[in-house]
């Protein structure tokens, strides 16, 4: 294949994309510039955050680095698109198995709908053979669902998602538009969601104490052992790769606001 703009090698003559625009095989080191200004444009949140997220799944990741594709207009021959699948593991029934997460899809407004979205995501199901991987899979949005299912993934379950409102903030900031109300009305209310907490109504077992660890140990270790073999599919979770995911270790400056609780 021929070798594109930014160090990316072209792969469209295998994906089906129209003659407009060009799937290319980017490499996460040279064409950072290129996938962080297409996730600036398409993602809400500081440029900043973007660059942290970056260096740590596209640079440090103990699973190496992710296949990433670019999508360029070929008349202005500016990228306009990318995606990546991230390379993981999972276990299933107990047992080891290569996986992959697909994410960071994203196509610039002026080059959707029938551009090369349903491209960029066959480029990744691609992928999963070359890689010798067992299975790709990631939770679409609704806009993004119907074009993975073009690109080949399978509708496998729904997901459920659990949230525990510690602050009224997120409630206020959606409903209320004006900051400083939205602010006002945290304020006031948030107290009044703690106090009706059921947790604090729950009277706590004198057999058990609630720790805070600053890092994932070797009791995890042990614990995920005696429950990896439990579940059917879920991601491994062993305390080194715990620790990375949740930033507790690396310098102090890089670590991650998370907290453990046991």
């Amino acid at each position: 294949p021929a070798r594109g703009q930014a160090g990316s090698m072209s792969i469209s003559n295998r994906l089906g994309v129209s003659a407009r625009y060009s799937i290319v095989d980017a490499d996460p080191r040279a064409d950072k510039d290129e996938l962080l200004a297409i996730a600036t444009r398409n993602r809400p949140g500081p440029r900043e955050r973007l660059e942290l997220k970056y260096r740590k799944y596209y640079e440090h990741s103990p699973f190496g680095s992710p296949s990433v594709f670019l999508a360029r207009d070929n008349q202005s021959e500016a990228f306009v698109g990318m995606t990546a699948l991230f390379p993981t593991t999972l276990r299933v029934a107990g047992e080891l198995v290569a996986a992959a997460i697909g994410g960071d899809f994203a196509v610039d407004a002026g080059h959707r709908g029938f551009g090369p979205a349903v491209a960029l995501q066959r480029a990744t199901t691609s992928v999963v053979k070359e890689r010798d991987l067992s299975c790709a899979y990631g939770s679409p949005n609704e806009s993004s669902e119907p074009i993975v299912g073009r690109a080949g993934y399978a509708d496998v379950a729904r997901l459920t998602r659990f949230v525990k409102l510690l602050t009224a903030r997120p409630l206020a900031e959606r409903y209320i538009r004006r900051p400083r109300l939205a602010a006002l009305a945290s304020t006031v209310a948030s107290p009044v969601l703690s106090a009706l907490s059921r947790e604090r109504l729950q009277r706590r077992s004198a057999s058990f104490s609630v720790g805070e660890p600053d890092v994932f140990d070797g009791r995890f270790s042990k614990l995920w052992e005696l429950a990896r073999g439990r579940q059917g599919v879920t991601s491994e979770r062993s305390a080194e790769l715990l620790n990375w995911r949740y930033e507790k270790t690396g310098p102090v400056e890089a670590r991650g606001k998370y907290s453990i609780f046991t």
